[in-house]
């Protein structure tokens, strides 16, 4: 016999109850996907936010399309009815596709584990990586939904023992926009949902911030805004009459709620009242429902990223900084009674010694750095497929786009992350019948800092290095976190263009926005950090910006030089003397833009970064230069084709920068299997370029000694240097071919005597 409880109801009866719970929700009428369509992304995004990440990703976008489809209805350019039926399809099939999905990791192993007492998370990682979906998503799996006038409970279930299924978040986990259940694995965990499903209070809070942080004063003032925003999410704390706040309480909330303008308002609060602002909402809430809450806060860091590009002096940083984790911490320390758990997201890690003391159980769950990180920030290469499959884009287009959006790698190196929000962007722009892959995730947004930090001398040879094929090998050993004194570094160096900074703090600045990845290397090198091949193009338009303002580079010539080397590469196939008409061309523009500069002192280095940008800008990647790296060098490839240049200034020749190319095994870089991991990239072009020195009153004159792919083809040829191994009947690669011949001095001369050259 089944016991029961106090009202007389056995275990079958609840039971029975709930399930009837469960059936009325389903019948309650949802909105379709086109109904949805006249709101924004972002309310679309927190309407359809229930459990699995990518049924949010997938409703979002459906309902981004409706949006821009609805529009084009009204203007009679397409069928309604044909977009609705397709845009329906396209939803069940998704749903059907990652029912099986589950987010109960995130909601049970990582964000609800500070209930349980262990370390509290904190997620660090870029912009757009999916912080703010999760916390929402983990918000409405917890939150105690009540009515916000009176503050009275939605749910009519005792929430002490029975669970909660009669609430508009219990829908988002169990029913799809077409009124059909959903089988969620994290609903499958009945004593899991019993404790934890609509059952905290929930305070809400972003420090997003986009207005400029000169000061303390600003910081607070903002502090304050996030503030009364997270009070009024609450009102019936002093409106209702159950409201068992005493007096002076409620009007502390009052106030807090108080828009500015009104005689008492949240603006006239102390600084002592906003470091305890987020404390005393927290326990005003555990005495109005008796339950303990849950803090989210998201973009923790914001205030303080914003100030380094725009606070007044260093010494306003760091009270600024001691003003956000005294907030942060007034909150979270020692208020154990009134707190169940704590879920915070940001893009920089601020918690040096001084944030420590004052929030002492974080766990930093750095992006790229830890595995729990990479299970629920990012995508990974399958989640990518299934979700092109599920939208029809074909195969060729598929592995374009992963090529491009696959553009980030673990510490380890062992497997690429993507951006979802460039993964969506380009699925709802597949959707619209657009299939260029644009840079999404760049145009969303731009990190200030960066546009001064590139102003830097040596923060723009250091990007130029890794647009070269360098990388950062040391920033593992750094200490990962960007610590007071890493902030005030960031703070000069973006005010005065000469000013040392460590490379490692800004390396691991721009690793933590999403500028920088940890890349892969060959087995046996050390953890590196270099730059996505999806954001090159964003640091060459800097760097060749740098030039154009600090080093008189024309703008015009420059691009003309771009031009003019991808007309060489085009033609050097062709007919000889159109090949040196090209040449000459491109080698006297490269003469004039070399005049034009104001570089101080001219020689080889800065001449090579003004024909490293000029490759760099024409579109060409430029080679890990394991072999024999040198500022005087350019090793590059676009479309399979290599091209590599040795510079010259004053002394020496360019036939004397050709031969180098060949005694120091430059080709070597266009060994497949030893640099590109086995994709088909040939040496084109071999050049040797010198310049005269730069004196005023005379013209730079350039000369050059150019081998092109028929003329090594011909050495090889005449020396002799077989194509296929007579022991395994294999072709050899021209590039070793050239390794072979080059084992003798004759080989170098010989390359060297064939050349073409314009002077």
């Amino acid at each position: 016999m089944n016991p029961r409880n106090k009202k007389g109801e056995t275990d079958k009866d609840k039971e029975e109850e709930r399930k009837q719970k469960i059936s009325s929700a389903k019948k309650e009428e949802e909105p379709s996907v086109l109904a949805v369509a006249s709101t924004s992304s972002d309310e679309i995004a927190l309407a359809v936010s229930f459990c699995e990440r990518f049924s949010l990703v997938l409703q979002t976008i459906l309902a981004c399309a409706a949006n821009d489809f609805t529009v084009s209805h009204e203007t009679n350019s397409l069928p309604g009815n044909k977009i609705s039926r397709k845009l329906k399809q396209l939803s069940q099939n998704a749903c059907v596709a990652f029912e099986t999905l589950d987010s109960f990791d995130f909601i049970g192993s990582f964000a609800l584990c500070s209930h349980n007492d262990q370390l509290m998370p904190v997620p660090i990682s870029p912009r757009k990586f999916g912080k703010s979906v999760n916390l929402d998503m983990f918000r409405r799996f917890i939150e105690l939904e009540v009515d916000k006038e009176t503050g009275k409970q939605i749910t009519t279930v005792d929430l002490e023992s029975e669970t909660v299924c009669d609430t508009p978040n219990y829908k988002l986990f169990t029913v799809n926009q077409n009124s059909e259940e959903m089988h969620l694995q994290i609903m499958a965990h009945d004593e899991f949902v019993k404790t934890h499903f609509g059952k905290y209070p929930i305070i809400n809070v972003s420090f997003l911030c986009s207005e400029d942080v000169t000061s303390e004063t600003d910081a607070l003032n903002l502090f304050k805004k996030s503030i009364h925003e997270a009070f009024k999410n609450h009102p019936y704390l002093y409106k209702s009459s159950e409201s068992k706040l005493k007096v002076d309480e409620r009007c502390v909330c009052k106030q807090w709620c108080t828009e500015e303008g009104r005689r008492r308002n949240y603006k006239q609060f102390e600084p002592t009242d906003v470091v305890n602002g987020l404390r005393d909402l927290s326990e005003y809430l555990k005495i109005f429902h008796g339950r303990k809450v849950f803090l989210l806060i998201d973009e923790f860091d914001s205030i303080v990223s914003k100030a380094v590009d725009t606070v007044a002096d260093k010494d306003e940083l760091r009270k600024i900084v001691g003003v956000v984790m005294g907030a942060i911490g007034g909150a979270v320390k020692g208020n154990e009674d009134n707190l169940a758990g704590i879920l915070i997201t940001g893009i920089l890690d601020l918690f040096d010694s001084f944030s420590l003391s004052l929030l002492c159980n974080m766990d930093r769950v750095r992006f790229g750095d830890d595995d729990p990180c990479l299970k629920y920030y990012g995508f990974n290469l399958e989640e990518v497929e299934k979700l092109f499959e599920i939208f029809s884009v074909d195969e060729g287009l598929r592995k374009k786009a992963i090529t491009k959006y696959n553009c980030y790698c673990t510490k380890r190196g062992d497997h690429g992350i993507f951006n979802p929000y460039a993964v969506v962007r380009f699925l709802e722009s597949h959707m619209r019948g657009d299939a260029s892959l644009q840079n999404y995730w760049q145009e969303s947004g731009n990190v200030q800092c960066l546009h001064y930090l590139l102003k830097n001398d040596e923060v723009n040879e250091m990007i130029r290095r890794m647009l070269q094929g360098d990388c950062l090998s040391d920033i593992s050993k750094s200490s990962d976190q960007m610590d007071l004194e890493s902030l005030t570094q960031l703070y000069i160096a973006n005010r005065d263009s000469r000013a040392r900074i460590s490379m490692c703090v800004v390396g691991l600045f721009l690793l933590r926005q999403g500028y920088l990845s940890y890349i892969r290397r060959r087995e046996g090198l050390p953890t590196a950090v270099g730059i996505p091949d999806d954001l090159r193009p964003v640091f060459i338009e800097k760097m060749v910006e740098h030039l154009t303002q600090h080093c008189g580079i024309n703008d015009i010539a420059h691009k003309d030089c771009q031009n003019l080397l991808n007309n060489v590469m085009h033609v050097a196939n062709k007919d000889k003397a159109e090949f040196v008409k090209a040449l000459k061309s491109f080698t006297d523009k490269v003469g004039e833009l070399i005049e034009t500069t104001s570089m101080d002192p001219c020689n080889e280095a800065g001449i090579e970064t003004v024909v490293s940008s000029v490759v760099l800008a024409a579109g060409y990647t430029c080679a890990n230069q394991g072999y024999n790296f040198k500022h005087n060098r350019v090793i590059a490839h676009k479309d399979g084709q290599g091209i590599m240049i040795e510079l010259k200034y004053k002394e020496e020749s360019s036939r004397g920068a050709l031969a180098q190319l060949f005694t120091q095994g430059c080709y070597k870089n266009f060994i497949n299997e030893k640099h590109y991991d086995g994709s088909d990239i040939k040496l084109h072009l071999a050049m040797g370029l010198h310049f005269t020195e730069k004196i005023e009153g005379s013209k730079v004159k350039a000369t050059v000694h150019c081998l092109r792919n028929g003329e090594i083809n011909e050495v090889l040829k005449e020396l002799n240097i077989e194509k296929v191994d007579r022991t395994t009947g294999t072709e050899i690669v021209t590039e070793v071919r050239i390794e072979m011949a080059c084992a003798e001095n004759e080989g170098t001369n010989s390359f060297v005597e064939k050349a073409i050259c314009v002077t």
